[in-house]
């Protein structure tokens, strides 16, 4: 009898324990605000690309410029702000250039002039101007002009750099990067899906190629 109610009292258990309601804990992270900020500038005399901007947000409060060189030799310079009352907003203004643009060189050559053999026979004064003018003109319209063309190469230059750090989204990184001629040189983290950090320091240039070092850092007070 006593090995019929445990057997009873375990079908009871089983029963129970196949309806009991499991509790379900939803977490909810805080709504932060976006926080980043961004910076970078190139500057290449041998294509005449030559711009840069930077630019931060602060939740909904954004600050920026940005600069570039227009067609005719001027900086333009925008300084932007942007907020949820009163929208974009931006103040244009123009500044010379103090680079002077190399000019192509135009070089004629020199005529040379030969003594003409003293005729032996009289001619009127008047028809003499008259030939000498049309022999002057003849020579000035054949005479050809020599342009030489001058052509400035020079070596690659730029940097630049950025960070993101949103807590909210989980979405931190960052990068920098500078370039002399064949050299770059630069490092750029994000965070790995285990919390580490991860760091590549990289490098190429013309004999060695890409190369590039990745170490991983624990990132402290990091929670998946």
């Amino acid at each position: 009898m006593a090995f019929k109610y445990c057997i009873l009292f375990a079908v009871v258990a089983a029963a129970s324990a196949a309806v009991l309601p499991v509790a379900v804990k939803h977490i909810e992270y805080a709504d932060a605000p976006a926080e980043y900020q961004f910076e970078y500038s190139v500057h290449d005399d041998h294509t005449g690309d030559i711009k840069s901007q930077q630019e931060e947000r602060h939740g909904e409060n954004v600050v920026g410029q940005y600069t570039l060189i227009d067609a005719d030799g001027y900086r333009r310079v925008v300084e932007y702000t942007a907020d949820e009352h009163n929208g974009f907003n931006a103040v244009v203004r123009r500044e010379p250039v103090k680079t002077a643009i190399p000019v192509a060189k135009v070089v004629a050559p020199i005529a040379k002039v030969y003594a003409a053999p003293i005729a032996k026979v009289a001619v009127p004064v008047a028809k003499l101007c008259v030939i000498l003018a049309i022999v002057g003109v003849a020579n000035a319209v054949l005479l050809p002009t020599l342009v030489k063309k001058v052509e400035v190469e020079a070596p690659a230059e730029y940097q630049f750099s950025y960070s993101v750090h949103d807590d909210h989204t989980g979405d931190i990184k960052s990068q920098q990067e500078e370039r002399h001629g064949d050299d770059v040189k630069g490092q750029y983290t994000l965070i790995d899906a285990d919390g580490h950090r991860r760091v590549v320091d990289y490098t190429a240039d013309e004999h060695n190629g890409f190369n590039a070092v990745v170490r991983r850092e624990p990132l402290e007070g990091h929670k998946l």
